[in-house]
């Protein structure tokens, strides 16, 4: 009958061994938390735009709520982002550690060592960070200028507005009068 060599360990030994793959289940939902982030703020900050550039816009403070949004999403997604690979990178620290004491240092067993010396592991965080901080710049760019771009909806909806309320052509005073009141004066 075999023995599960689990069993045959060392109490320090079978902790060491539970810590070993708490840990590298707790990377793993780490990474994926991570991938999800960086796919749902740029989401949430798209959305935000279209939403907001597709109708127009109601009052100055909803419209710079709607411009700042967005700003603030990217700034907390950036945040949140650097505190997950920091936290990530604690883990796998700590799980080097346990792999040297199992292992011991100069072996090149261990997934965590392997792993941290063959990823591209410095080309992917820089592209990554350049991907975060131009998003973070775009909606910058976009917050400062939409204070212009609100005053120039503003005045295209005043003018149709205008355009609407002008009496019609070819018609006498009397009639732009009956028009404008059955159209509602109020609305002019």
């Amino acid at each position: 009958m075999a023995t599960d060599p689990i069993e045959t360990m060392s109490i320090r030994d079978q902790f060491r061994f539970k810590e070993y793959e708490a840990l590298l289940d707790k990377i793993a939902h780490t990474r994926s938390d991570v991938s999800r982030s960086e796919a749902i703020y740029p989401l949430a900050i798209a959305t935000i735009y279209t939403w907001t550039f597709t109708h127009p816009p109601v009052t100055l403070a909803l419209w710079t709520a709607a411009m700042i949004l967005p700003l603030a999403i990217a700034l907390l997604g950036i945040v949140r982002l650097y505190s997950r690979h920091r936290a990530m990178d604690l883990l796998e620290t700590y799980i080097r550690d346990i792999e040297d004491e199992i292992y011991g240092k100069d072996s090149p067993l261990g997934w965590e060592r392997r792993y941290h010396k063959e990823r591209p592991l410095k080309e992917l965080s820089i592209i990554r960070a350049l991907i975060a901080f131009g998003i973070l710049t775009g909606t910058g760019m976009i917050a400062v200028h939409s204070g212009d771009l609100f005053a120039e909806w503003k005045r295209a909806a005043l003018a149709e507005k205008a355009a609407t309320c002008a009496k019609p052509a070819g018609a006498s005073a009397q009639g732009a009068a009956t028009v404008g009141r059955k159209a509602g004066a109020a609305a002019c």
